[in-house]
């Protein structure tokens, strides 16, 4: 069986993991005298046609148990060919003290094990661990699709700067969507957010928070609408679970585009500052994020 002779390695990472991955591939690719190539799909602006020796491998975390929506779009620039193309996927967890439990979906990658299965593929032996996850992501793929059609912009406006923002514009610089802009002096979220967490990861003061608290008032405040709609405006339209769910989301989202604005004004007031971020999970060590020290 022939082996890989022409490596093209593409990586979509916001916290790191997946450009590690890439690394590590690139130095076993050298190892093994393969002629490779690294490249970031964030700033890829156009695709030309790959040799047919040339193996493809498209590495992205998963956000919200499928690929990040830059990375598909990237995908449908590939051109057509007969190039063999690999798939990767590193996935978040959740920390409990000094451990780190794997996420529900895709591919881990340990640094224990990642040259083993990189070895698989310069072999062009097969190597599909999804599989293991087959019937877990069966089970999870209602919850993929309902976060592809709107969690995406759930968690788009959750992101916001405390006031420990210095306003270095770091956040604005690396964000590959190109989804946050300046308003009223701070950074502000918009729809096009991939919720990857490259903020969060390049801000040297750790001033980005994820707004829960916001998050828990406005699904309330959704739930409760829909149910005086339910009973009062449209009862006829809600015997479907289906149709509650959807116009479930439709009132978080308005209600998000206008909410978040309200509050990226109210963290002007520092004592309201303060109050919101307490209501944030990120702010607190056992989420995850360490504070500057």
């Amino acid at each position: 069986m022939e082996t890989i002779s022409k490596l093209m390695i593409f990586y979509f990472s916001g916290t790191g993991n997946a450009k590690q991955i890439a690394l590590w591939i690139t130095e076993y690719a050298k190892e093994r005298g393969i002629n490779s190539q690294l490249c970031n799909i964030s700033t890829v602006d156009s695709l030309e046609m790959f040799d047919s020796e040339t193996s493809i491998i498209i590495i992205s975390p998963i956000h919200g148990f499928s690929y990040p929506k830059i990375t598909f779009d990237f995908i449908k620039k590939l051109p057509k060919g007969n190039n063999q193309v690999v798939l990767m996927a590193t996935r978040a967890g959740m920390r409990i003290g000094n451990y780190v439990t794997p996420g529900l979906t895709g591919i881990a990658f340990f640094v224990s094990r990642v040259k083993s299965h990189t070895e698989k593929l310069f072999s062009n032996n097969r190597n599909f661990l999804s599989r293991k996850d087959l019937l877990q992501d069966i089970l999870i793929s209602p919850v993929s699709l309902g976060y592809s059609l709107a969690g995406k912009y759930v968690f788009a406006k959750t992101f916001y700067a405390s006031a420990k923002c210095t306003n270095c514009n770091q956040c604005i610089n690396n964000c590959p969507a190109k989804a946050i802009s300046i308003i009223k002096g701070k950074p502000f979220w918009t729809f096009r957010c991939q919720s990857c967490m490259k903020c969060m990861t390049s801000c040297p003061t750790k001033a980005i928070e994820s707004a829960h608290g916001l998050i828990i008032i406005l699904s309330f405040l959704s739930s409760v609408t829909l149910s005086a709609l339910s009973g009062f405006i449209l009862a006829d339209y809600f015997h479907s679970i289906f149709v509650k769910l959807l116009i479930f989301t439709f009132l978080l989202i308005i209600f998000l585009l206008v909410f978040y604005k309200v509050q990226h004004a109210l963290l002007r007031n520092k004592y309201l500052e303060k109050l919101i971020v307490l209501t944030s999970l990120t702010h607190y060590k056992f989420w995850g994020k360490q504070n500057p020290k």
